[in-house]
């Protein structure tokens, strides 16, 4: 990945991060709801060119990678950082799930939004399992590919808490890493998934 692709992408996880940091009990409804809209158009948007099409795969994964970046970067902050996550759980849930009520547009947006999620599920899955392929490792290496496979695993989680059903195609391969002995923290994230 080319440096300022990468700063880019840093820039980009920082910013988000900051506007977590806005969420709190206290702040007014109006700013929740930016908040929401600014997640709900950086990472589940449709397709720009063609709204019922699946996004490019190199689009989907760059996703998925800034999603699992905030995911990290956020519950790294310490704090309130969990509870942020959990918000962003949140905003997965209101926009898989809205009221029965609402209009016949967030109806077609919630379902875009779920196709969309099956497809960025089926992206952290592989990436899941590109990082487990990964043999003969220093401990340093392994410490790293841990780390990062509970990342992911805590991005799943929160799609998992959103909406289940989004990773039962997946329940097979998610159970295999209970048995990675090396990465504690995913194994907790694995077990809120599993029914």
């Amino acid at each position: 990945m080319a440096a300022s692709a990468r700063s880019s992408i840093e820039r980009a996880v920082d910013a988000c991060c900051r506007l977590m940091t806005r969420l709190g009990p206290n702040e007014e409804e109006d700013v929740h709801k930016l908040v929401l809209r600014t997640f709900t158009d950086l990472f589940f948007a449709p397709n720009a060119d063609d709204a019922s099409a699946a996004l490019p795969a190199a689009e989907c994964a760059s996703r998925c990678d800034m999603f699992v970046a905030v995911v990290a970067k956020t519950s790294a902050s310490g704090g309130n950082g969990a509870q942020r996550c959990e918000w962003l759980g949140g905003v997965l849930r209101k926009m898989l799930s809205p009221e029965p009520e609402a209009s016949k547009a967030t109806l077609r947006e919630a379902a875009a939004a779920e196709k969309l999620c099956h497809q960025l599920v089926g992206q952290l899955m592989e990436a899941l399992l590109q990082l487990e392929e990964r043999a003969g490792e220093s401990p340093d290496q392994l410490a790293l590919k841990c780390e990062k496979m509970g990342h992911a695993l805590h991005a799943l989680s929160l799609f998992c808490a959103a909406q289940p059903s989004l990773l039962v195609p997946h329940i097979d391969v998610l159970a295999q890493f209970l048995n990675y002995e090396h990465a504690t923290t995913a194994v907790g994230h694995i077990c809120e998934m599993l029914p």
